[in-house]
This record gives structure tokens, C-alpha cells and sequence, in this order.
């Protein structure tokens, strides 16, 4: 008979009673199953259907609407690891810490035709991520989905087996592997051999590279690890690789600052920082994991009223190693990088060049005041929320922050997050498709340009003579460096600007020595100058 068979693999070193769920108390079976060690536990559960209150006003029996379910968990030891088969609601059954993630994603790319698929469920690494699921009428290659694997990860695949036979069999895969295919009580056996021989396999690799290049961690110990890791690198000061910044885009034209306690008289921060928070969140003794969790950075309007709210540790950002392999910690969430990827990837921001424009140090300023205290509406004009508007959006947009004389498009923002600077990078390609694609932008660019001695010209059919300069306002010493994730993002962002002919440049804007109270002081001590 077919049937769509459910299979979890226990992690090296489990025994059975690591795998089982004891609190549930299921009834165990002496069981043999094709000469390999099996243990078989069922459970009988009496329900009544939700929807039977439906008829709770009628003179029907409550017995009438009583049913029984069966949970079962066939657990089979296969060349040294523990396969368990789940049926019914028998996942119940199963201990989840003892779950090896990824194993179904990974028995699904190595059974499944890459020429034959149905569907991928993936995720964008941005904040705000976009879990979907693309599915295709027929079955079809993985180059027929978009999927982007510098930007986005693959949870999950749905595919055709490649079989010799004509015989059809669905596997699908991300912690567990379903599999729909011809099965009995004999053949039991052989697909849970099956099954550990496709996990142990290497052809994955063939025909989706890139897999495997960044995956969120999602073992509970491994993440209560790297926790245990990130507190006692706090505690000991090591503030070199984790570093704080705000999780969300914050709103510079109503915003006065951050405090570290809900106290109204507690001191008021322009800058996140970690070892300001530390010596001023109030902690009793050493950070713990709880404590990383429960602290909290408070956001205040204009008018220094708490508007909203972080957890210190979704704040935190860094980078760190643990048995040989590399974790990075983004907006509260764990992720494991390759080595190829992650040197790929750090090799290409390297790589992009530093612009020849310098900027004056914006002393504490917001963008708004820095960027208006700047420009001379000579060789350097503002265009920050001067709006413009494409034919067919239905929302006003910003062209860019600045536009120089030498034809530097240039987008501004302060150090944050990988989704902040994500929305940095996402406003540099939007610019270059309106300049592109939307000539009406120009024209209106050039209004907001009418009292200065700078225009815009832009001619399609010309060799490129404009260039995207990415200018991010940084407290921190030394070069400019990002979050990993926000490299990611930024390569993502740079292959498509210079897919279609521009150039794309990185300017770091100090924050300098002196704090400026407001853009009067700046500017005037740039018309000094």
C-alpha cells in the first residue's frame, strides 16, 4: 500500500531512553522488524471533536461524538544511528532535543530530482523576514523558482524521487522526511536503510552548492551553548566581536534618544553601546541568560516619552566560533555559516572600493541635522525627504539623501542592525531603477533642485557616468565594518546595481571628537573652515 511515511533521526549518541518522551507514557511493544533492533510505543488517546459543541443544544449522547486515537513511534537502530518513524500524532512521542535538524532537508535533496520540483519553502534574511513557499504546475528545476541563495534560505524542499523504475514517489524534507511511497511491514527495513544511506550522502552538494551556506540554528542546546558563550563573553568584557545596535529602522524626526532603565530620571544615550548598557541597565552581579533576555533598551520620542521597547538581547549583534564552526547572532536569532560562504562573502565587501568623497564628522548629530548642516546647494545639494513619485506607485519615495555635483548618488544612515542597513542598501538599488526606468523621476528630482547649481541629467543610451556611494554614520574607531548579515545583503544589493552598469562605493562618516548640539554648530564650523 502507499503510504506517506514520517521519519525523524535521533542525534549521535541518543540512546532509546534520550529518544522516547516518558511524560507521555506510551505503551511499549516488543516488535522485530527485518532483523534490526526496533522498538515500537503506542499510545491511545479519547477525544471529542471541536466541532461536536456545535450540536451541544441537541439531545444527542456525548458518547456519539467519542473517538480514540492512536499515536505510534517505531524506533529502528540503523548502522549505529536511531530512525524513528512517527504515525498518527506519534511525534508527541519524541523527545524534540534529541531531533537531528536538517535531516529531512537533507535526505529530500539527495533523493529528490532537482529537475522535478514542486515546491521550496524559504526565508529572506531580512528583519522582517518573508517566509514562502513557491510552487510550481509542474514539476520543474530549482532555477524556475527565483530562489536567491546569497539572500535567502532554503527551509524546505517538495520533489519528484529520481527513480529508475517508473514507480512515483513525493519526498519532502526540512527536520523530518516525509516520504510517499509503496510500503509494508516488510519493507520497513529496507526505507529506513534507504533513508540513512541518502542522509549520508554527499550528492546534495552536486546540485545545490549553496545549501548549506547559512542555516538558523534551531537545536535548543547548541543555542543554549552559544547563550551560555555570549553572556560569559560579556561578563568578561570582550566586547571586540558582539556589539549593539537597534534591531528596527528607528524614526530620526521623532526620536531624542535611548534610556537603559524604565526610570524617567535614568540617563539618556544617543548611541547604543554595549558597555554603557551593561554598567547602566542595573544588573545584580554578572549578566546572565535570563537577565540578557529580560533587560530591556527604551526608545523615546521627541518629546523624551518611552515609545516603545528592545530586549538587550535582541540588540545584540556578533560573531563567534564554537567546536571549529561559525555562529552569528542577528536581531535575537542564531545562525550557522559555512567557512567558504562566510570568506566569500567578507572577501567581497573587501573588495568594494572606498569612496574618494570625504565627510565632515557628524558629532552625535541625527541624520537630518547632519545632512542639512552639510550641503552648500553648490556641489553638494539635499534631497533627504524631498519626495518623488513614479508612475504606478502609490507611495511618495526619496530619490537619495545627496546628490553631488560629481554625480555621486549618495544614501545616508546610522550604524545599525543588519536590517537597518539592509533598508540602506534596498533604497540604493530602488534609486538606480528609478533613474533607469522611471525618466518622470528626473524631472522631478530637478524641481527639488531649481534654487541650487546642481541638476540631473541622465542619458540611457550613454556609457554610466553616475555611482551609488553608501555613507554609514559610525561611532566605532577603525574601518568601516558591518554585520555579516548586512554584507550579505549588501553583495546581494551591489550585483544587481552593477549588473545594470553602475558603480557602487562605501564612505565611513566618523563621529569625531566633538559633540555638536545641534546643526548650527556644525555648519558653522564648516563655513569657518
Amino acid at each position: 500500500m502507499k503510504l506517506n511515511m514520517v521519519a525523524y533521526l535521533a542525534k549521535s549518541g541518543n540512546v532509546i531512553e534520550d529518544i522516547v518522551n516518558t511524560n507521555a507514557n506510551p505503551i511499549y511493544h516488543s516488535i522485530d522488524v527485518s532483523n534490526l533492533n526496533a522498538h515500537l510505543y503506542l499510545k491511545q488517546s479519547p477525544s471529542t471533536p471541536e466541532w461536536s459543541n456545535l450540536f451541544s443544544g441537541a439531545d444527542i449522547p456525548p458518547e456519539s461524538f467519542a473517538q480514540r486515537t492512536v499515536k505510534g513511534l517505531l524506533i529502528l537502530e540503523v548502522e549505529d544511528r536511531y530512525l524513528a518513524f512517527t504515525f498518527g500524532h506519534g511525534r508527541s512521542l519524541l523527545n524534540k532535543n534529541c531531533i537531528e535538524r536538517g535531516f529531512g532537508l537533507r535526505v529530500a535533496m539527495n533523493l529528490g530530482d532537482p529537475r522535478q520540483l514542486k515546491s521550496i519553502d524559504k526565508s529572506t534574511l531580512d528583519k522582517v523576514a518573508l517566509n514562502t513557499r513557491s510552487q510550481s504546475s509542474k514539476n520543474t528545476g530549482v532555477e524556475n523558482f527565483s530562489f536567491e541563495f546569497d539572500h535567502e534560505i532554503m527551509k524546505s524542499i517538495t520533489a519528484i524521487v529520481d527513480r529508475e523504475d517508473e514507480e512515483l514517489e513525493i519526498v519532502s524534507g526540512k527536520d523530518s522526511v516525509a516520504i510517499y511511497t509503496e510500503i509494508s511491514f516488510g519493507t520497513i527495513g529496507r526505507l529506513a536503510r534507504r533513508l540513512i544511506e541518502a542522509y549520508r550522502s554527499d550528492v546534495y552538494k552536486e546540485n545545490y552548492p549553496w545549501a548549506e551556506y547559512i542555516m538558523p540554528e534551531t537545536d535548543p542546546e547548541l543555542k543554549n551553548i552559544l547563550d551560555s558563550l555570549l553572556v560569559t563573553a560579556i561578563n568578561a568584557r570582550q566586547y571586540d566581536e558582539f556589539w549593539m545596535c537597534a534591531p528596527e529602522l528607528i524614526d530620526y524626526t521623532d526620536f531624542s534618544g535611548f534610556r537603559y532603565s524604565s526610570r524617567s530620571n535614568s540617563p539618556k544615550y544617543t548611541e547604543l553601546n554595549l558597555s554603557s548598557f551593561i554598567a547602566g541597565a542595573g544588573f545584580r552581579g554578572d549578566v546572565s541568560t535570563s537577565t540578557m533576555k529580560s533587560k530591556k533598551v527604551y526608545i523615546l520620542n521627541s518629546e523624551e516619552m518611552e515609545i516603545d521597547s528592545w530586549s538587550f538581547f535582541q540588540c545584540i549583534g556578533g560573531e563567534l566560533e564554537y567546536e571549529g564552526s561559525k555562529f552569528i547572532l542577528n536581531d535575537g536569532v542564531w545562525y550557522s555559516v559555512s567557512d567558504d560562504f562566510y570568506l566569500e562573502v567578507c572577501s567581497y565587501f573587501s573588495q568594494i572600493p572606498k569612496s574618494a568623497l570625504t565627510f565632515p564628522s557628524y558629532g552625535g548629530l541625527k541624520e537630518g541635522p547632519y545632512l542639512r548642516s552639510i550641503c552648500n546647494n553648490v556641489d553638494l545639494v539635499l534631497l533627504d525627504q524631498q519626495w518623488v513619485r513614479p508612475r504606478g506607485v502609490a507611495n511618495n519615495l526619496e530619490f537619495c539623501d545627496l546628490y553631488s555635483s560629481c554625480k555621486a548618488i549618495i544614501h545616508v544612515k546610522k550604524y545599525g542592525s543588519s536590517a537597518v542597513l539592509n533598508h540602506l542598501f534596498a533604497q540604493a538599488y530602488q534609486s538606480i531603477e528609478m533613474l533607469v526606468n522611471s525618466p518622470e523621476v528626473i524631472q522631478q528630482v530637478n524641481d527639488h533642485l531649481i534654487d541650487t547649481q546642481v541638476s540631473l541629467n541622465f542619458n540611457g543610451a550613454s556609457q554610466r557616468e553616475h555611482r551609488i556611494v553608501l555613507a554609514i554614520m559610525h561611532h566605532r574607531a577603525g574601518d568601516l565594518d558591518i554585520p555579516f548579515f548586512a554584507k550579505v545583503n549588501l553583495r546581494h544589493h551591489c550585483r544587481k546595481i552593477r549588473g545594470m552598469g553602475f558603480s557602487v562605493e562605501l564612505s565611513k562618516i566618523p563621529i569625531g571628537g566633538v559633540v555638536f548640539n545641534n546643526e548650527l554648530e556644525l555648519k558653522a564650523l564648516l563655513e569657518e573652515a
